[in-house]
């Protein structure tokens, strides 16, 4: 067992000092924040902000970036927590990174959220993305090339985020295997009429994407393309069965 004056000697000496090396840290910086602090409130320009750069912004102009946001406080007072919020609730608004640089700069990049299709609703239109979420109302001043959007015309008023999202999907796989589309036609949940660039018009059920449908559409996709003149529908809504719907003489095939 240890003896009670080496252990005072040797071990005590340790946690004291230590106590004391935290005690003059927190002594230091309290002095530092307070020497801030009157230093701010005597010189209030000192470190103020004069420079704020935004990158990433492209549909989105700055002043409906900035509408409610105020920016004009010292760098080392602004409440970035704040800005951050505030941005992020905008409605184009992915991600938002603010970056300070001293002495009197601000730098925020933003990541705009991309619209991948464009919704009709009864003479309406409206930007949505790939997971079917809503961004925004579509209006020409945003400035946005609808060409390379997915252009549904819905037919009815309620559905959900799945349902385009799942539509989304369907004819991203379908221009890869069978070729360009001109728009969709959303008549239900479980209908939709997918009008091809080359005339052909295809039925498929929207609530899911049916990869397998399409690649069987694929084994027969030359053959109908040398009659597509002639075929007014193609119902590919079933896995096994396909149905061919013809102009002429009402007839239809299989």
């Amino acid at each position: 067992m240890k003896d009670y004056k080496e252990l005072t000697k040797k071990e005590v000496k340790k946690p004291l000092l230590k106590a004391l090396i935290l005690i003059l840290i927190f002594i230091i910086s309290t002095a530092t924040v307070i020497a801030v602090d009157v230093a701010l409130k005597r010189f209030p320009d000192i470190l103020k902000i004069t420079h704020v750069y935004v990158r990433g912004v492209k549909v989105l102009s700055k002043d409906e970036l900035f509408d409610g946001i105020s920016i004009n406080a010292s760098l080392l007072k602004v409440n970035r927590d704040e800005i951050y919020n505030k941005l992020s609730r905008k409605k184009w608004v992915e991600t938002v990174r603010i970056t300070k640089i001293f002495p009197h700069t601000l730098v925020i990049d933003i990541e705009e959220k991309k619209p991948c299709i464009i919704s009709e609703i009864k003479n309406k239109y409206y930007l949505l993305d790939k997971n079917g979420d809503t961004i925004d109302v579509y209006r020409p001043s945003l400035h946005i090339d609808t060409s390379k959007l997915i252009f549904i015309k819905q037919m009815f008023k309620n559905t959900n985020s799945k349902i385009y999202k799942s539509i989304y999907e369907q004819c991203n796989y379908m221009e890869s295997r069978l070729g360009s589309i001109n728009y969709v036609k959303l008549l239900s949940d479980h209908y939709m009429v997918v009008n091809m660039k080359c005339g052909i018009d295809v039925a498929f059920d929207p609530s899911h994407c049916n990869k397998r449908y399409v690649d069987n559409l694929k084994k027969i996709w030359s053959n109908l393309m040398k009659k597509r003149n002639d075929i007014y529908l193609v119902d590919a809504r079933c896995e096994k069965v396909m149905v061919v719907k013809w102009r002429r003489h009402g007839k239809e095939g299989g």
